[in-house]
C-alpha cells in the first residue's frame, strides 16, 4: 500500500490484452520505419544524345561552358534561376519538338510550386523527361496546346 492506496491486482487477460497490443503497436511502428527504396535506376545514360543536348541548352541560358554542366546537378546548382528555368525549358522543348507541363515536372521533381524545381530537378532527370516525351510522340499537355491562340 501506498499511503492509504490499495494496488489491486488486474486480471490476468488485461495484462495479456495489454501486452498483445503493445506488441502489436511495435510491430506496426518497426514495419512504417524501415528504410526507403533505393532510388529508381536513371534511364538516361550521362552521355546520351538527350543529357548532351540539356547540357548544351543549360550552358546556353546560363553562360557555362557545356562541360561544367554536370549531369548529376540540379538547376539551382548550376545557379538557374526560375527565369532561367522557364528559358531553359522552352529552348529545350523547341529544340526537341515537345511540349512540357507543369504537371509532368511536379511528378518528377514531387514540388508542386514551379519556382522550387530548379532546387531539385537535375540535369539527367530533365533530359529523362524530354527523351520519354519524345519517344511518345505526344504532348505532355495537350490543352495547352489546344489553348494557344490561332495567329492569322
Amino acid at each position: 500500500m501506498l499511503r492509504g492506496v490499495a494496488i489491486r491486482p488486474r486480471p490476468f487477460w488485461i495484462l495479456c490484452t495489454m501486452t498483445r497490443l503493445g506488441l502489436l503497436f511495435v510491430a506496426i511502428v518497426a514495419v512504417g520505419c524501415g528504410s526507403p527504396a533505393p532510388p529508381p535506376a536513371p534511364l538516361v545514360p550521362a552521355d546520351s544524345p538527350e543529357v548532351v543536348q540539356v547540357q548544351e541548352v543549360v550552358s546556353e541560358q546560363i553562360g557555362l561552358k557545356p562541360e561544367e554542366v554536370g549531369p548529376e546537378l540540379t538547376f539551382a546548382e548550376l545557379g538557374a534561376d526560375g527565369l532561367d528555368f522557364v528559358s531553359i525549358v522552352k529552348q529545350a522543348e523547341q529544340d526537341l519538338g515537345v511540349s512540357i507541363s507543369v504537371e509532368t515536372l511536379e511528378k518528377v521533381t514531387g514540388v508542386s510550386d514551379p519556382k522550387d524545381m530548379p532546387a531539385t530537378l537535375t540535369v539527367r532527370q530533365f533530359a529523362e523527361v524530354m527523351k520519354t516525351l519524345k519517344e511518345s510522340g505526344t504532348d505532355a499537355d495537350p490543352a495547352a496546346a489546344e489553348s494557344e491562340p490561332v495567329k492569322p
